[in-house]
């Protein structure tokens, strides 16, 4: 039996019609959110990953889906396991490629049952998973999944669960509809469950940092994170405060400098979220609760003397007051230097490569001319807030344009 050694709390959301519904069978519109809003309040409140039910009948219905799920890969902070209207591998490399963590096939339908192993040769075993509803599965359905999934979502009655978690050989979530902690405890306590997802997490009125501290203190293990450092550590200013360099992960670009006081460090490496104490009006804020514009963090280093953190973040939207990307929007002395247009060396390798100028081309101009290109054009990419996957939907699109004559 494989086991998993720390325990996460999944959020999940029923998809259908474009809107969060309570079940799979009932319908019911789930609160006023969208499915958007939702998936980020789950993700604000503490949910270590997000379960995605795609109930659509028609066609038209799954696509608006599937632009749902990519919209919140695009978005989410937190792994993404989706599934639900699996026709085939084109709809589980689709989720793939929209940057699901895992995608999962429902066991009671046959076919499913028999595209599971050629979905594990495909996209590996590492991200599938399978959704049982039907707790009387016989032993041999049991070594198929245990071959070729890597985790099981557990559906159905809530009174046989623990007979269903111990009879599975991988790693499993129980999904409960009851809200029950003394159960989650109980459930989380067997070596092969890795989470638990289902109303008792999804419960508005639960704050799952709470849960996890309350959960840990009882000897679960959960998936926290914690400093490497102690606040007793760290040198002070005059103020009991410590400065905070913030700067964006992918291109190292410097957005603001602000201070943390203990209570904002522990609530920042407890969120994921940066929070800080405002000097002005002597209280803590976390970035992003009024704009929307948050830090996720990243990384969070120290300087050699203990008295400097340094922040990695993905930064959502302006990290200014003004609108700008950056605070430090405004030059005070400026010193001439030969800046590089990538454009102008994209022309110049691209002009080079058609006259075979072997002299000329090679495999390391390529490379570096090639990575003066990427560089730049990752700055740009990054204040524009376009992604990779933004430009490689526009060369699919051109590609298909071009095919279509």
């Amino acid at each position: 039996m494989k086991e998993s050694n720390v325990k996460n709390l999944l959020a999940h959301i029923f998809m259908k019609n474009g809107k969060a519904v309570t079940g799979i069978t009932n319908f019911h519109i789930l609160g006023e959110r969208s499915i958007p809003e939702l998936a980020k309040y789950y993700e604000h409140k503490g949910a270590d990953a997000l379960i995605l039910f795609d109930l659509s009948k028609s066609e038209e219905e799954h696509k608006l889906h599937q632009r749902i799920i990519k919209c919140l890969c695009g978005r989410s902070q937190i792994p993404v396991i989706a599934g639900g209207h699996i026709e085939g591998l084109h709809d589980m490399e689709a989720l793939v490629d929209m940057g699901c963590n895992r995608v999962f096939l429902n066991m009671s339908k046959e076919e499913n049952r028999d595209l599971l192993p050629e979905a594990c040769k495909q996209f590996g075993k590492e991200h599938i998973a399978v959704c049982i509803n039907d707790f009387t599965f016989p032993k041999e359905e049991n070594d198929r999944i245990e071959k070729y999934a890597e985790e099981v979502i557990l559906l159905g009655d809530n009174r046989h669960l623990y007979e269903a978690v111990r009879s599975l050989p991988v790693t499993c979530i129980p999904l409960m509809d009851l809200v029950d902690y003394q159960k989650v405890y109980v459930l989380l306590k067997e070596d092969n469950v890795s989470g638990i997802s289902g109303n008792v997490i999804s419960n508005t009125e639960v704050d799952l940092f709470e849960l996890k501290d309350l959960l840990q203190m009882k000897g679960i293990p959960m998936k926290q994170q914690k400093s490497a450092i102690a606040w007793s550590e760290f040198k002070l200013n005059s103020d009991g405060l410590i400065p905070v360099i913030v700067q964006d992960y992918r291109n190292g670009e410097v957005l603001m400098l602000a201070y943390m006081n203990e209570e904002a460090f522990d609530k920042t490496v407890k969120t994921g979220r940066m929070t800080y104490w405002s000097r002005s009006r002597q209280e803590l804020w976390t970035k992003g609760e009024t704009s929307g514009h948050f830090q996720y963090v990243k990384r969070l280093s120290i300087d050699c003397d203990n008295d400097t953190l340094l922040a990695y973040v993905v930064q959502v939207g302006a990290a200014c007051h003004t609108g700008n990307r950056s605070c430090f929007y405004r030059d005070l002395m400026k010193k001439e230097y030969d800046a590089i247009d990538p454009m102008n060396t994209l022309q110049h390798l691209y002009e080079n490569a058609q006259k075979k100028k072997e002299t000329l081309i090679d495999h390391t101009s390529v490379k570096k001319q090639a990575a003066d290109v990427l560089y730049h054009m990752t700055d740009l990419m990054a204040e524009y807030q376009v992604s990779w996957e933004d430009v490689t939907e526009e060369i699919d699109r051109r590609e298909k344009k071009h095919k279509e004559g």
